[in-house]
């Protein structure tokens, strides 16, 4: 018997709109985000900070995929220290 079968593949058939919804709304979220980061963080001037900080957000926040990859990485607190600790210790 595959009734419990298919009524689950009708609920996830049915919540598949709400979930791409959720999905989208979300994208939309993190690439606003994404856009104020690139203002705020790239746009500094990172020299005086020394070589490495310089190059760490030349290559974390030097285009807006990287940026929006950074941010998805902050939110699952994926080694969130990483990203920030050098930040913070040259602009607290």
């Amino acid at each position: 018997t595959f009734k419990p079968l298919w009524k689950l593949t009708q609920g996830f058939l049915s919540s598949a709109g709400t979930v791409a919804s959720a999905f989208a709304f979300l994208t939309l979220l993190l690439f606003i985000f994404a856009c104020i980061g690139a203002e705020v963080i790239s746009k500094l001037d990172w020299s005086g900070a020394g070589a490495d900080v310089a190059k760490f957000v030349s290559e974390r926040f030097s285009s807006l995929p990287l940026i929006m990859l950074s941010l998805i990485q902050f939110i699952t607190q994926d080694s969130i220290s990483d990203i920030y600790y050098p930040l913070i210790l040259h602009r607290p």
